[in-house]
């Protein structure tokens, strides 16, 4: 079996950081239309106790960048790199991706339950730039590769 150079590694790693920025980049707006739809058409009055909601909330956020970090340390801790040909390593990389990616979109859809349940529409975006910086942290770079 051929040994994966770096250029490869290099050229993998960059094609699953574009696709994955692409989705959550693609989810962010998504959810910014939501929002504004449900802000700007529909009357919503607030929840009672939004304000304790939108702190759980903030809690939850600061523990996905934890769950994030512990999550994606143990997939590439479980790659092999000298053990694997180039489409299996594409494929694993592509999947832990896709988790970095779901969970840091998920911080965005906190925002967008806070907008539904009647919070206001710049609350959301706080949860969007959290999704935002939570994908620039953890995104998969070559580095990541290096340690194992």
């Amino acid at each position: 079996m051929n040994r994966i150079t770096e250029e490869q590694k290099y050229a993998i790693i960059s094609r699953v950081s574009l696709i994955s920025l692409a989705m959550v980049l693609g989810l962010n707006v998504i959810v910014a239309l939501v929002g504004y739809i449900f802000t700007y058409y529909q009357e919503v009055t607030p929840a009672d106790n939004i304000h304790i909601i939108r702190y759980a909330l903030y809690f939850i956020t600061l523990s996905e960048f934890l769950a994030i970090f512990i999550v994606k340390r143990n997939l590439i801790s479980k790659i092999d790199i000298n053990a694997l040909d180039l489409k299996t390593f594409q494929q694993k990389l592509f999947n832990v991706s896709i988790i970095v990616s779901a969970i840091c979109n998920a911080i965005s859809i906190y925002g967008l339950v806070l907008v539904i349940m009647g919070d206001e529409f710049r609350i959301m975006f706080i949860f969007i730039a959290a999704s935002l910086i939570a994908f620039q942290i953890f995104r998969i770079r070559i580095r990541d590769l290096e340690k194992f």
